[in-house]
């Protein structure tokens, strides 16, 4: 989970530290995305991010990040409703690679 001045977002960082690694992970993750976004309940934000060694999977939720203190408990629910999707949609998955 990250946390920005107006903006909060859950991800899976897949950073093993090998560049070809994180593509192939990602890939097979990728093959499954319609399976994925059912389970997790709405669309996620899919980055291969090919100039890094990195990839991510994530949502942002639209409430807001620290700064925005009067949302404070909107944003906890949010997130934290976000990331168990996530959780749930992804760890199976993980798990077999």
């Amino acid at each position: 989970m990250l946390t920005r001045q107006h903006e909060t977002q859950v991800e899976l960082y897949i950073d093993r530290g090998d560049h070809s690694e994180n593509k192939e992970m990602f890939d097979k993750l990728l093959n499954l995305k319609d399976c994925v976004e059912e389970v997790f309940g709405g669309d996620l934000e899919w980055e291969r991010l090919d100039d890094k060694r990195a990839c991510r999977i994530c949502k942002r939720p639209a409430s807001g990040g620290y700064e925005d203190k009067n949302k404070w408990p909107e944003i906890q629910d949010e997130t934290i409703d976000a990331m168990c999707r996530l959780a749930k949609a992804l760890k199976p998955l993980i798990a077999n690679l």
